[in-house]
């Protein structure tokens, strides 16, 4: 491999620990191919949008895919839930593969389908994406 290579392979498994060790909402050694998208392409996509705070979680048995639910409330609505609602979201956490985590009584933007957040899915912690919920303000206004 060549020392470029080599050099870009490290960055991104830096990045990715940094994430691990330092996100509300992190990963392992996974990436996500391609970009996301433009808020409002988001808006799109996705038939569930807020911020919210998450309250409790447990694992659960709901797919091979899918090893752990988490509850949040609804700080701000911007697609599918009001401010107020409960959000049940279901999700992976592996500890050794890609998953997410949601640390407790922390604020989250976040994008769903069918109750069903992904490892690639946008979104996360508050405190990283204000400038996107912002933007999403403007777009539901």
């Amino acid at each position: 491999m060549h020392s470029l290579a080599r050099s870009a392979v490290r960055a991104v498994l830096t990045f990715g620990v940094l994430q691990l060790a330092f996100s509300g909402m992190a990963w392992a050694t996974c990436s996500c191919p391609g970009g996301t998208g433009s808020p409002s392409d988001r808006l799109e996509t996705y038939d569930t949008v807020f911020v919210g705070i998450k309250t409790g979680g447990r694992p659960c048995g709901c797919g091979s895919d899918l090893s752990h639910e988490t509850r949040f409330v609804v700080t701000e609505g911007f697609k599918g839930v009001d401010e107020g609602d409960d959000v049940i979201l279901f999700h992976d956490t592996k500890e050794d593969e890609c998953g997410l985590r949601f640390q407790k009584n922390q604020s989250y933007l976040v994008y769903l389908n069918d109750g069903v957040v992904d490892l690639c899915d946008p979104g996360g912690p508050l405190i990283e994406t204000e400038r996107e919920v912002e933007d999403l303000r403007d777009l539901t206004e």
